[in-house]
């Protein structure tokens, strides 16, 4: 009955569901990002969050939910207890109601500067391009809500910037559902009043892939760590595409837009050599 309990604690003390503010503006073209695994080392990445709960838990729970020292520490000891019975099953109500804590002690460790976020250079070289290319860049998290505004706003950009501010919104599994559901990526497309037709997804698993493709995602990356990996097919035979790097999707966002500048052009220069002809055909006629 532990986990039940906690959990009913963490969900009345959480937030409702964020939405996106009324009246604000998005690029047409979206970017739908994973963290673990896609823009940061996923091991390393897990093992600092569990890292900071059995450092940060007691603390938290003391200055920001009021408990008494020794009433902090046992609420901390029971959420080491809840990761250690669930870590043979990681969907079970155990785990799950211990990635909810571990959330709430992460945001509170990255807000007092405990924590900072070690992103792949060449991640945050793409999201900040995309962005200021006017590109419309979310986040879509599993088995987080809290960490990852303040873990984005620890990363520092040039110019005084931090990564937070290149990213429009972040979507937790928490809110929308996981990533196995073509109901949460429309979610995604309905809350952000952008078209999944005008969508590109980048995730470490083919799972995610594979729905993506299926809920309309125009475009669907998968990150990979083993070069012999090109490209891969899902059985409906919708194509998503296995890269090594998210920089590549620049690389292909650039080709693009040159194919289609390309593309303008012949068609212009068509357009002026058919309009000649008739001048041409007109003063002959005349």
């Amino acid at each position: 009955m532990l986990e039940s309990v906690l959990y009913s604690e963490i969900a009345s003390s959480s937030p409702a569901p964020s939405s996106v503010s009324k009246g604000k503006k998005f690029g047409k073209e979206m970017y739908i990002i994973d963290v673990s695994g896609t823009i940061v080392n996923d091991k390393q990445f897990i093992s600092s969050l569990e890292n900071a709960f059995d450092k940060y838990a007691a603390k938290y729970y003391a200055e920001e939910k009021g408990l008494s020292q020794p009433a902090a520490k046992v609420q901390a000891e029971k959420g080491t207890a809840l990761r250690e019975k669930g870590s043979k099953n990681s969907n079970g109500s155990a785990y799950q109601t211990y990635l909810k804590m571990q959330d709430e002690v992460a945001a509170y460790a990255y807000q007092k500067g405990k924590l900072s976020l070690d992103i792949f250079y060449e991640a945050a070289v793409a999201i900040r391009h995309l962005t200021e290319e006017g590109k419309t860049v979310v986040i879509y998290s599993s088995g987080l809500k809290h960490t990852f505004k303040p873990a984005f706003k620890s990363a520092k950009m040039s110019g005084g910037k931090t990564l937070d501010d290149f990213i429009s919104f972040y979507f937790s599994s928490f809110d929308i559902g996981d990533k196995d559901k073509v109901s949460s990526f429309r979610t995604i497309a309905n809350k952000m009043g952008i078209s999944l037709k005008n969508a590109v997804f980048v995730d470490d698993k083919e799972e995610n892939a594979k729905t993506a493709v299926k809920a309309g995602v125009k475009k669907v990356y998968v990150i990979s760590k083993n070069p012999d990996r090109k490209k891969s097919k899902d059985k409906s035979s919708e194509e998503y595409y296995v890269i090594q790097s998210i920089k590549q999707i620049l690389d292909d966002d650039e080709n693009h837009n040159h194919e289609t500048e390309s593309s303008k052009q012949t068609e212009t220069s068509e357009e002026s050599s058919e309009i000649g002809s008739e001048d041409a055909s007109y003063s002959e006629a005349a």
